[in-house]
């Protein structure tokens, strides 16, 4: 009490501190995560690579799904700080003016795509190519890139929050528009507008991703796959490269020749060296390793990244998270409806039913998704999984006949390669 009568009125205010201390949290938070990120990085191989067993392939995914978190945390600690902003201008009114929060939020908003454009797509955690490319070849390994990728993931997540943010998201304001008690937590007309809400939007994203995978090859892992940072290092490498070799060129039309260059830079050393001595081997070495490095780098940069191409990775990530986040309220809501009112009094239910509402869902998700739509890896296991079914299948019915031969096992083997399709193929 005595340090708040020292304090100024204005610093007084709650909202100013919110703020001050969420500025502070969000770049605290931000520069250790892309710190922990680019150790994580440089220091193991594959971190997008799932594929392990044991506790190597579980340490692995455990790495993973932390540094996937630290993603989120970066990013929702960004929006929280506008938030706070909204807060900080209009202080003493809980409900705030809306044309205070649409000039906020589109300044937010023009401000996230902006950045993204110029330094997207940057992803977080890049598929092992990209990874080998940006820390072993050394293009694009400081801690700088791992910042810029938390702050593009942060621009993403600021888009989808301004559809998808429970009090002034555009989505909310929709389903608002449709029924005007869609905020009542216990209310089941309000999960069932919700309910049909996600449905649009899930049926209208799936199009609108469809055409842009049809139309531009861009997929769920195009981002893992793309990095502004790289791709801006091979433009200048390139250039550079182009430079020396116009200097060289011009070089070679004034002598005339290459073998009147070469004489004239021969010469010039003799001059500059009392004896006969030649620095022309040692600098062809050098230009040798640095044309095959250039080589290297341009084979492995996964492409140029193009306008088009930048917005099309864009739109399709926010599509994607959009249809979570509205997926995930409905699951909230729907334990709201179910079970909200017992568990408002209850707390020990609370954590209980939580826990098992939460790894029931998981559970009956995951096994419809691996079932209905499964990833090409998981097909491929579902099919040697079959072939070995119905190979052992042949031998136990093989078996169950009378022997006509000697060579019996051999049979069984031969007719299950026969059946079986090899690696090729």
């Amino acid at each position: 009490d005595n340090l708040a009568q020292m304090l100024p009125a204005p610093l007084l205010r709650l909202s100013d501190w919110r703020t001050l201390v969420s500025s502070c949290l969000a770049a605290l938070l931000t520069f250790s995560c892309a710190v922990m990120t680019h150790l994580a990085m440089k220091y193991c191989r594959g971190v997008a690579d799932t594929k392990g067993q044991g506790l190597r392939g579980f340490l692995r995914f455990f790495l993973l799904a932390t540094i996937t978190c630290l993603g989120w945390a970066v990013a929702w600690s960004n929006w929280e700080l506008v938030l706070s902003l909204m807060d900080a201008l209009e202080p003493d009114h809980p409900d705030h003016d809306l044309t205070l929060v649409r000039v906020v939020i589109a300044v937010c908003l023009v401000l996230s795509i902006c950045f993204y454009l110029r330094f997207g797509p940057e992803p977080i955690i890049p598929d092992p190519q990209l990874q080998h490319l940006c820390y072993s070849h050394g293009y694009s390994s400081s801690v700088q890139r791992a910042f810029v990728s938390y702050i593009v993931y942060s621009c993403v997540v600021c888009m989808v929050m301004v559809c998808c943010d429970p009090t002034y998201g555009l989505l909310i304001a929709l389903a608002s528009w449709v029924y005007s008690a869609t905020s009542s937590m216990f209310d089941v007309q309000a999960l069932l507008v919700l309910c049909g809400l996600a449905m649009l939007v899930t049926l209208l994203s799936a199009l609108c991703s469809a055409g842009i995978t049809w139309a531009f090859e861009v997929d769920a892992l195009t981002s893992m796959r793309l990095s502004r940072s790289v791709n801006d290092a091979c433009a200048k490498m390139v250039d550079r490269r182009r430079s020396q070799f116009g200097e060289m060129l011009s070089q070679v039309q004034k002598a005339g020749s290459d073998a009147c260059l070469m004489e004239a830079e021969l010469e010039e050393v003799k001059d500059a060296h009392a004896g006969p001595h030649c620095l022309y081997a040692s600098m062809s070495d050098e230009e040798a390793l640095s044309e095959v490095e250039s080589e290297r780098q341009l084979r492995l940069n996964p492409g140029s990244i193009s306008s088009t191409i930048c917005v099309s990775v864009l739109v399709y990530d926010v599509l994607g998270f959009v249809v979570c986040f509205q997926w995930g309220m409905l699951v909230v809501r729907g334990y709201s409806v179910l079970f909200g009112r017992v568990a408002a009094k209850h707390t020990a239910f609370y954590i209980g039913s939580c826990l098992i509402y939460a790894s029931g869902v998981v559970v009956a998700i995951s096994r419809l998704v691996f079932c209905f739509f499964p990833s090409a890896e998981e097909r491929l296991i579902a099919e040697a999984s079959m072939q070995e079914t119905s190979c052992d299948r042949l031998a136990e019915l093989w078996r169950g006949t009378p022997p006509s031969s000697s060579d019996e096992s051999s049979q069984v083997q031969e007719l299950c390669q026969t059946l079986t399709p090899t690696t090729d193929e």
